[in-house]
């Protein structure tokens, strides 16, 4: 029995195309509501600050720092030194999902049962379509795969230039991509087409497009910094795979789902080292380089499945074996599933609270005049994030690191930890350094100042409710009147 015959595939009737442009029509007009209703937090604002306030040739030096590959970066800062509102770049992310959503529904060969699921699940709804980060890119270029894998020797440059820019998104996808370019050269050598100038050229740019990276990105000190924060590395992966797969349904579902998915594959060899070689790396990033737990993460596990599966549907159809994909597609299937409970849930959190105070922390200093005073920072990560919301080139004096700055970098002031410092530091440090101008001062925390720090200083103002993120809930200080 065909895959064809397993699963509704047939996608070519006036009425199954109503549903996909149905599909289609509620996830732009949920996603498009993401602009609204989200506010944008430190690492949307990091990259923002990053294009806005760096020449080109310094932003590729700091990007060392930051684990990421330069490509979101590319695309943003042309609006960003322009001057265009801090929202431009969230506009950018949902047209960049949404253009993978249309590839996905209208350009791929997937199952109609999964394309009419895919588009709701977590990392599709929610994750990488709120979020203005380059995770949004990895959806996209995932799709264009996808869509383009059946026809990788007819339009080589186009999947060249696709598996480049996933090369490009970031690191976590970085052997995954490794394992596509091997195993298209693998192929070429199969077909004995490796002399082929008009298939080993784009082969070639595969390589040279993901292979820069290995030195600017690999090699950067704060590799083995981030690393010595990180303990409990088995419990991490396996956390990793419940966030990729099941986002927080449980770490055993997950697992389950996961092996069989990768059991059901081995009549698909190519597909099964494309799976592994991708799902190592992030293991090994995430459980043992990388301290993040972040969802955003763990969706490349995700994608590394979705892909790797379709390039097993079309080993499965080049060699006439369909059963054990299609066993496969309706495990992706119940994974959506699975998915909707939290990628709705977070959909409505994101509606009816706060996300991250640093919007409403900003309305406060513009409506109060207090944009042209010095304005100190405690844990430079965080209230960073309030720094896009200001007009101009605001820049923030941070305690910790006794500097001022607009972004957060992760240099000497970061590994010794200063960050962590109590936000009465922050309070000695800006006395010390401002004691001739305290009236001129205002200072914003993440943090309150405790009882002991209150006697020199009055409250101005905190975010009204605890924030999603919550350690963006702000309160702004000043010393007091008469203070010396």
């Amino acid at each position: 029995m065909s895959t064809t015959e397993q699963l509704p595939t047939k996608q070519n009737s006036s009425s199954t195309k109503l549903y996909l442009y149905l599909a289609f029509f509620i996830y732009v007009i949920l996603i498009g509501y993401s602009l609204n209703i989200h506010e944008q937090w430190r690492d949307e604002a990091q990259a923002w600050l990053l294009v806005r306030d760096l020449s080109l040739v310094d932003l590729l030096s700091i990007l060392r720092t930051e684990g990421h590959p330069p490509v979101w970066y590319m695309i943003i800062m042309p609006f960003a030194k322009m001057g265009a509102p801090y929202f431009v770049q969230n506009i950018i992310a949902v047209i960049i999902m949404a253009a993978a959503t249309y590839l996905l529904l209208f350009k791929t060969k997937l199952p109609l049962i999964i394309k009419l699921a895919l588009p709701f699940s977590y990392y599709f709804l929610y994750e990488y379509s709120f979020f203005a980060r380059s995770y949004c890119l990895i959806a996209f270029f995932a799709m264009a795969i996808i869509s383009l894998y059946e026809y990788r020797f007819q339009k080589p440059w186009l999947y060249a230039l696709c598996i480049v820019g996933l090369f490009n998104t970031h690191v976590l996808m970085y052997t995954f991509c490794g394992m596509l370019v091997l195993t298209y050269l693998w192929e070429l050598y199969q077909q004995k087409q490796l002399s082929n100038p008009k298939l080993i050229a784009p082969g070639i740019l595969m390589s040279v497009g993901g292979l820069y990276l290995l030195p600017y990105l690999f090699m950067a000190k704060m590799t083995d910094e981030f690393a010595k924060t990180v303990s409990d590395s088995t419990e991490r992966i396996f956390k990793a795979i419940e966030g990729g797969v099941a986002v927080d349904n449980g770490v055993a579902l997950a697992l389950i789902l996961l092996l069989v998915c990768a059991a059901l594959m081995y009549k698909s060899p190519k597909a099964l080292i494309i799976l592994a070689g991708g799902l190592i790396a992030v293991f090994y990033i995430l459980g043992y380089k990388y301290p993040s737990t972040g969802y955003r993460h763990k969706g490349t596990i995700f994608f590394i499945l979705l892909v790797s599966l379709y390039t097993g549907q079309v080993e499965s159809k080049e060699q006439l074996s369909f059963k054990n994909i299609a066993y496969s597609y309706w495990l992706l299937f119940v994974i959506c599933l699975v998915q909707l409970i939290p990628s709705f849930k977070s959909y409505a959190e994101d509606n009816s609270r706060m996300f991250s105070g640093a919007k409403d922390a900003a309305s406060f200093v513009k409506e109060n005049n207090y944009q042209n005073k010095t304005i100190v920072g405690h844990q430079a990560w965080a209230t960073s994030a309030i720094v896009p919301f200001l007009d101009g080139k605001k820049q923030f004096y941070y305690g910790e690191c006794e500097r001022f700055g607009s972004f957060y970098r992760y240099d000497s002031c970061f590994i010794a930890g200063k960050w962590a410092y109590a936000v009465e530091y922050t309070v000695d440090k800006t006395y010390e350094n401002f004691k001739d101008s305290l009236q001129n001062v205002v200072m914003i925390f993440n943090y309150p100042v405790g009882d002991k720090g209150m006697r020199f200083m009055d409250l101005l103002y905190q975010t009204p409710e605890e924030p999603i993120q919550s350690d963006e809930q702000f309160y702004i200080y000043k010393f007091k009147d008469g203070l010396k």
